[in-house]
């Protein structure tokens, strides 16, 4: 209880400077906004200009528009970057901005209810503008509203938008289709089929084109929609089966696995494993890996003659092999314990064994 009352005298007794360093090391604007609210002197401190010349919204959404106008009030044309993402905007708030004549970075993405128009009206009056995101605002649909819209921002303004090729909006480009080289923003996205290496894609309408050129280089996963250039194998994890010829991404191979040859790295999935044409793969259970036919002879494997179990010849002192000396076959320790398979001493000293069928 004593710790608890000395730290609220050690607060209380801040100076303003001590209260300006605070507000100074809080980055968004939401956290300015809550430790304003803790009293008066706390209010005087955070009127500091200097503490309002950049002003940074995480997430608008958490603000309502009063919350808002009362922000940029208190910047009061001191400005020099603004990032309001999502954020709720009364008509007389979008008007604030124009008192910032120092505005270099303006962020608005995602504010639904600033109006393209009525934003150019107000960044006449913000000469010193630089850069401009207003991806999510209302600013119409096509080309020539775009075209309209970026020849009436101030001179020297870096704004990335273009008009959504799928939907027409306009909107900061997301993918850009390697097809036919059209932008599509990030509600468009859904369309595209991505490659997990270089991150572009193809669009809709491309991959309903057989004769694309870009759809004959692809490997597309068998069981999620994934898929990756043939060209960016490097970059993504896909495993190819070499009988039926599909492939898995990595992130699949627990629902349709594909085992190697720990010899020639020849794949298979678990559906072509001994079909007609399919590669046949031995597995060992004890170092876990897998060997086909063709290169059984560079890694031996060992059988056991009850539950088929496989050992190779490095893995036996892991996984011994009982073997009868007439007939040379061979039982795991765990059948012959058991009484599964019964092999029997044949000199008496338990250097060579029997199975019952030789030692009748």
């Amino acid at each position: 209880m004593n710790a608890d009352v000395e730290a609220v005298a050690d607060v209380t007794s801040l100076t303003q400077d001590d209260l300006q360093l605070v507000f100074e090391s809080l980055p968004f604007a939401e956290d300015k906004s809550r430790a304003m609210r803790v009293c008066a002197d706390w209010r005087t401190a955070a009127s500091a200009p200097y503490l309002w010349t950049s002003l940074v919204v995480q997430d608008g959404r958490k603000l309502c528009a009063a919350d808002v106008h009362r922000l940029l009030a208190l910047c009061n044309g001191r400005l020099a970057r603004l990032e309001l993402q999502k954020a709720p905007f009364l008509a007389s708030s979008l008007q604030l901005l124009s008192d910032n004549p120092r505005l270099l970075h303006l962020d608005l993405t995602g504010c639904k209810n600033v109006v393209g128009t009525k934003l150019l009206m107000v960044l006449k009056h913000c000469s010193s503008l630089r850069s401009l995101s207003v991806d999510g605002c209302k600013l119409g649909r096509g080309h020539a509203v775009l075209r309209s819209f970026c020849s009436n921002l101030p001179a020297g303004v870096v704004l990335d938008v273009s008009a959504c090729d799928e939907c027409d909006l306009i909107r900061a480009p997301a993918c850009e289709c390697l097809a036919c080289e059209g932008e599509f923003c990030i509600d468009c996205k859904d369309n595209f089929k991505l490659c997990e290496g270089c991150g572009k894609g193809t669009c809709s309408t491309c991959l309903e084109d057989e004769e694309a050129d870009d759809l004959e280089q692809m490997i597309e996963c068998r069981s999620c929609d994934k898929f990756v250039h043939m060209e960016c194998t490097g970059m993504a994890t896909f495993f190819n089966c070499s009988t039926c010829y599909l492939s898995v991404c990595l992130d699949c191979m627990g629902k349709n696995p594909v085992i190697f040859c720990a010899e020639c790295s020849d794949s298979v999935c678990l559906d072509c494993i001994g079909s007609p044409g399919g590669k046949v793969l031995l597995f060992c259970d004890g170092c876990h890996e897998s060997v086909c036919l063709d290169c059984i002879g560079k890694k031996p494997m060992l059988h056991c003659d009850e539950c088929s179990d496989s050992v190779c010849l490095d893995c036996m002192d892991k996984k011994p092999r009982i073997f009868c000396c007439d007939c040379y076959i061979c039982v795991c320790v765990d059948c012959w314990s058991s009484g599964k398979k019964v092999m029997v001493p044949k000199s008496g000293d338990y250097t060579e064994m029997q199975c019952l069928s030789c030692a009748v």
